[in-house]
């Protein structure tokens, strides 16, 4: 089963094209973090990858496209896609080792080229499973779990408490029972919100924060924050500071008594295993559109499980990437939670045909073959970056 066809779509829903108008978009969607405190979120991107084999299968993968979907079909279209047409499409570790090679003999270890090599894997395992008649997670060793709990983010950086109330409220209201909340603007700021979703929660919804690097150069403000935020029964305390930072990670999960997760911005098995191996990290948090697709992250969780880590995904991204990572976690007795998103993207639910099947807090993966997956293509010609387009179709 040799590769015939390597198509790709970078996909660019800006907040502008989806509401008509710059003026129409609610600003929380410009800065609904505090990475996007100097450079403004313009919408959801991700980049789909379509491989298609000499018998006609065809098989799908998501690239992580933030900030322009264009970077990462760029190295699919122009590097990558003509070293691996007509290779065997089954041989995927061998395919993932050449792309490795290609991308390390070049200087390009993590960004669009990684996340490049994360769709084109991806989308080779949904294109095995389908050839096979099995589903991706029996390709990974088989169905422990069941169902995958879930829990819901953001309840972003509203301007005043009442509205992350109401976030807090409607992410219930969904039959969410944990939930996370935006901080990193400050230690007054973050309390009185954290204190709101407390309170409207009640006491036994888990709650999760996200600092998104916002105590970046001020760790003894995200230690003292994070010391007063454990009197509230915060589930975990997430990326206070950049993962490459190990001095401060370490200084700050030495005075604090709250798990640490951090792994959506890393890219590789050494830099997630450098995390692993500094003590300092609970939970590591790849995006399987960022971090080598389904082979990079299975060989990072396997590492991460062995040494008593648990995984929970980083769930950015389109249905593609969100279903990916559901049949990662299902063979994995360290699979802690799912980030279901609830971030307005179009691309979420809208790039499928068929549903993710959640309720009350868990998904619950079918046995279709492969991932599962069944493109919307209206949807795909709807988000198709305008410049892609003319060039390419």
């Amino acid at each position: 089963m040799k590769i015939q066809q390597i198509n790709v779509y970078p996909l660019n829903a800006t907040w502008v094209k989806y509401y008509g108008g710059e003026d129409k978009v609610p600003e929380f969607l410009f800065r609904p973090s505090s990475n996007f405190a100097y450079n403004p979120r313009k919408g959801q991107h991700t980049t789909l990858v379509e491989i298609i084999s000499e018998d006609g299968v065809k098989g799908y993968g998501e690239c992580f496209g933030i900030p322009d979907a264009v970077y990462s079909a760029n190295y699919v279209k122009d590097i990558m896609a003509p070293i691996l047409l007509g290779r065997e499409a089954s041989n995927i570790v061998q395919l993932w080792n050449i792309m490795m090679h290609v991308a390390a003999g070049i200087g390009n270890s993590s960004g669009p080229m990684m996340e490049a090599i994360s769709g084109i894997d991806t989308a080779l395992w949904d294109l095995k499973g389908k050839s096979l008649g099995v589903p991706v997670y029996d390709l990974l060793g088989g169905k422990l779990q069941e169902k995958i709990y879930c829990y819901s983010t953001p309840i972003s950086h509203f301007k005043t408490v009442e509205e992350t109330r109401a976030k807090t409220k409607e992410l219930l209201d969904m039959g969410f029972t944990a939930v996370k909340l935006k901080v990193g603007r400050g230690i007054d700021t973050d309390l009185r919100h954290v204190a709101a979703v407390r309170d409207e929660a009640g006491p036994d919804v888990k709650l999760l924060l996200d600092n998104n690097c916002g105590y970046e150069g001020k760790v003894w403000q995200a230690i003292d924050f994070a010391k007063q935020a454990e009197a509230y029964g915060i589930y975990w305390f997430e990326e206070p500071v950049s993962p490459e930072n190990l001095d401060a990670y370490k200084l700050i999960k030495s005075h604090i008594n709250l798990p640490m997760a951090t792994g959506e911005n890393n890219f590789t098995f050494s830099s997630f295993k450098r995390l692993i191996d500094s003590g300092t990290i609970d939970i590591i948090m790849p995006n399987l559109g960022r971090a080598g697709g389904i082979s990079g992250v299975h060989q990072i969780n396997n590492y991460a499980q062995a040494r008593g880590v648990q995984l929970s995904p980083h769930g950015v991204g389109s249905g593609v990437s969100i279903l990916a990572a559901l049949h990662l976690m299902t063979p994995f007795q360290n699979a802690l939670l799912f980030e279901y998103n609830q971030l307005l993207n179009p691309l979420r639910h809208g790039i499928m045909h068929n549903k993710i099947p959640y309720s009350q807090s868990y998904i619950q993966l079918n046995s279709d073959p492969g991932l599962g997956v069944q493109i919307n293509w209206e949807t795909v010609d709807k988000y198709l970056d305008d410049q892609w387009k003319a060039a390419n179709c």
